[in-house]
């Protein structure tokens, strides 16, 4: 892979406030601020050892070029695709993509679960009120369904007694690389 887009959409203050709200009711009060609290705490342990985990910082370490896009009918992207055809990828895809965009291109994703297990939003989440010990990433292809592409690799790790949603993250982030 050559280069990564990301899908940065703007959401206007009274969406965001809106899904707020419902991410409170999904998950309730005391979860929330649990996911909360633990990516608050990893953050600043790893700013106290002067550590950055982002994609930009990933495609940097590896060299890969990366770009913010707002949507897909970027100029940028559908110039990138006339001479690229391969492999491109796409992180934190929250919506669906139309099948007609999709033929431009081999658009891969990463997801942190073992598909097809908990496949949608917040798996490592749902992993963890559900108990599990085994925890993963795919990479896969992006089809016209959410987490339903072909699957080109996984990896698997076992759950420490210490883990949070947050060090499951890194971890996992950390192996799709």
């Amino acid at each position: 892979m050559d280069k990564v887009f990301f899908l940065e959409r703007k959401i206007p203050l009274k969406k965001k406030l809106k899904k707020l709200l419902y991410n409170l009711y999904l998950f309730g009060i005391w979860n929330s601020f649990q996911i909360a609290f633990s990516i608050v705490q990893q953050k600043l342990m790893l700013r106290l050892k002067g550590k950055k985990f982002t994609s930009v910082a990933i495609c940097k370490k590896l060299d890969i070029s990366f770009e913010n896009i707002s949507n897909l009918g970027e100029q940028s992207l559908t110039d990138y695709l006339k001479k690229n055809r391969d492999r491109v990828g796409l992180i934190q895809v929250s919506f669906l993509i139309n099948k007609s965009f999709l033929k431009k291109g081999d658009f891969i994703n990463k997801h942190c679960s073992i598909l097809p297990h908990n496949k949608g939003v917040l798996p490592i989440y749902w992993g963890l009120v559900n108990n599990e010990i085994n925890f993963g990433v795919t990479i896969h292809r992006i089809n016209e369904k959410f987490d339903e592409g072909e699957i080109i690799s996984q990896t698997q790790i076992v759950k420490n007694i210490d883990s949070t949603f947050f060090s499951l993250y890194m971890k996992l982030y950390d192996l799709s690389v």
